[in-house]
């Protein structure tokens, strides 16, 4: 198998993808360079600018060819070239970021937007691939065991202040984080304050709250930032949309459909004992499943293969 435009860091070897072909293929996996030969599955996600030059840079040819430009809006929306040929007996489109998947290109894609009734496309958040689903990994790799998100905890009072960890100052974060500061004292810390932390959960256990929103308010865009949190000790406070309801919403507070105003009203209502209930809810409501996907993934090598 192969991965192609994956981002900056990916390790093929230690993803979950690559797990659930293994159960799904029942073999072992034999992982290749994109551009090799006799490639059976192939994964493809949208990290195909790399760089900002790059992207630039094709921005600027497409105005002078169309073709290019349309490949330029083709990979901008949709995160796949169109000039790149298929090189692969299956090829799997997958997201970590909220793009719409495209239709009747791929054999699967797995994205944000919820399961298609023909099951072309399957809900896949990226916060799967943060979860020991098979419970065998090595402990290196830092994966979550979903259980934990599962079950009550037993955790103390905590200070009430909050943290948040970014590498942006984008306008909507801003508002929030000034929303939350109008209540309690927030440290930032990250690349866009200039304050770098080697170990975030380290550092967040000094506080009672993380304000962790997500980048966009689209159905089903749920990424690790609330396991992240939660995993810290900490309640959420949260902007995102959670479309199959699988977050508990004792667990967290979630402002995302509340004005300034009625944000700051509901922060300013919690008690000691509210905080001390909701740091000790399970984070999910019920138990997620990625069997479906394997399960397509073997019909689909199947007939393929």
């Amino acid at each position: 198998m192969a991965y192609t435009d994956f981002w900056a860091g990916f390790e093929p070897s230690e993803s979950i993808l690559t797990k659930i072909l293994e159960k799904a293929s029942g073999s072992d996996i034999v992982i290749v360079d994109s551009k090799s030969k006799g490639i059976d599955i192939e994964f493809r996600s949208v990290f195909t600018f790399h760089g900002k030059v790059q992207k630039a840079l094709t921005y600027g040819l497409g105005q002078a060819k169309k073709t290019i430009w349309d490949d330029y809006i083709n990979r901008a929306e949709y995160g796949f070239s169109l000039r790149r040929k298929k090189n692969a007996k299956v090829v799997i489109w997958y997201t970590g970021e909220n793009i719409r998947f495209p239709q009747g290109v791929f054999d699967l894609t797995l994205s944000f937007d919820q399961t298609d009734f023909a099951a072309t496309n399957m809900y896949f958040p990226v916060w799967y691939l943060k979860m020991d689903w098979f419970k065998n990994s090595d402990p290196e790799l830092g994966l979550y065991d979903l259980d934990s998100f599962l079950s009550h905890r037993d955790l103390g009072s905590r200070p009430h202040k909050a943290c948040a960890f970014s590498s942006s100052k984008e306008s909507s974060r801003m508002s929030l984080y000034e929303t939350v500061e109008s209540v309690m004292a927030l440290d930032k810390y990250g690349s866009g304050w200039n304050r770098w932390v080697e170990n975030k959960h380290e550092v967040a256990q000094a506080y009672g709250f993380q304000v962790c929103p997500e980048n966009d308010l689209y159905p089903g865009y749920v990424t690790e930032k609330l396991f992240d949190a939660y995993v810290s000790g900490n309640i959420p406070i949260w902007r995102g949309l959670d479309s199959t309801n699988v977050i508990n919403q004792s667990a967290i507070l979630d402002l995302s459909l509340l004005s300034v105003g009625e944000s700051i009203e509901k922060l300013r209502g919690l008690s000691e004992a509210d905080t001390i209930f909701m740091r000790n809810q399970p984070l999910l409501r019920t138990r997620p499943s990625i069997q479906p996907v394997i399960e397509k993934i073997t019909e689909i090598l199947s007939r393929a293969i």
